[in-house]
């Protein structure tokens, strides 16, 4: 009887449900935004046309239109290695590799806009590398990825006491997240390497 109570009490704790509705609106807010980026990054280096799924605010366009400039800034030094890791990726499409592109972005724990957006451009790389070669189910399945990945590692945790996604607007400028690239960049090369071995 105690054990039903509990769980009856759970479920009508109105804080749970809250909290429940509270993740729900966060969750569905990052995948928004990834969304969002991934779409008009395809528009606008592939001449890709996608269908916007969610209407977005002003806010969040500019936000997005911040996270879009970053991309520009760091597509001429990352872009070529991303597109190689993307199309290593799709060979096994799997979670797991994915993990470890994603791990290597962060491998030595900085966390900064520049870094979430490089992961964001992979997802960009991977959906265009899937459309070309006829799998185009794969875009859906790198965007749930990437949003499972921020969650799970820490990298939303950060965002938010950061003062959440929008903080990108005021915190960002071209310099300001250049420290650890040099060894990000490094750690990238190393990932690449290990998955030609491993796929």
């Amino acid at each position: 009887m105690s054990g039903d109570c509990s769980v009856s009490c759970q479920c009508d704790d109105p804080m749970n449900t809250h909290q429940a509705d509270g993740d729900d609106l966060k969750t569905m807010e990052t995948e928004t935004i990834v969304e969002e980026f991934v779409r008009l990054k395809l528009k606008q280096s592939a001449g890709i046309v996608q269908r916007r799924r969610t209407s977005t605010d002003m806010e969040t366009q500019a936000l997005i239109g911040r996270l879009i400039e970053i991309s520009n800034e760091l597509e001429a030094q990352y872009g070529e290695r991303l597109n190689q890791d993307a199309e290593m990726w799709i060979k096994s499409a799997t979670y797991e590799k994915f993990l470890q592109i994603a791990k290597g972005v962060f491998s030595d724990g900085i966390i900064n806009w520049s870094r979430i957006v490089v992961l964001f451009m992979f997802a960009v790389k991977v959906v265009v590398n899937a459309i070309s070669k006829g799998f185009s189910g794969l875009a859906g399945d790198v965007i749930k990825f990437v949003v499972k990945f921020v969650f799970i590692h820490g990298i939303y945790k950060w965002v938010e006491s950061h003062g959440g996604w929008v903080a990108v607007l005021r915190e960002y400028t071209p310099h300001s997240n250049s420290s650890g690239l040099f060894v990000f960049g490094l750690t990238l090369l190393i990932v690449c390497l290990l998955l030609t071995r491993k796929i």
